[in-house]
């Protein structure tokens, strides 16, 4: 496998996170009592912060956020990708960022989340070290 396949193969790892997250966040009902019982608090709750907001909006809105820049970060790799492998600088940088969110998401999240951040690292680990030509 080539290279920038290998990269790919991580990019499109990301976008799908980010779209499974999407699709969890929209589909998802807590139908037992305990979380019913959060959403209507997290509802109740209010913030005022330039006017007032509830913390469920604040939740369901940072929760949206995190989930199109997920698949946008991995759509820019995907789209950037020929000219990304060609620079150590660059995949460097995805590699970065892509191990700071394993991180967070070992920390904030459960296995599927940070088992596909982890797929995408090993990707562009392996694009980095595989032979190929680089800019300087």
């Amino acid at each position: 496998m080539t290279k920038l396949k290998i990269f790919k193969a991580g990019a499109i790892t990301i976008v799908v996170l980010g779209v499974l997250h999407l699709i969890g966040q929209a589909s998802s009902k807590l139908a037992d009592p305990q979380g019913l019982a959060l959403l209507e608090a997290m509802e109740n709750y209010k913030i005022k912060m330039l006017g007032e907001h509830s913390v469920l909006k604040f939740f369901k809105g940072f929760s949206t956020t995190m989930g199109v820049l997920i698949i946008a970060f991995g759509a820019q790799n995907l789209l950037l990708a020929t000219a990304i492998v060609k620079s150590k600088r660059n995949i460097a940088s995805t590699i970065l960022i892509t191990a700071i969110s394993f991180v967070l998401a070992v920390t904030y999240f459960h296995a599927l989340a940070y088992g596909m951040l982890l797929l995408a690292f090993i990707c562009f680990i392996v694009a980095f070290f595989r032979k190929g030509d680089y800019e300087v």
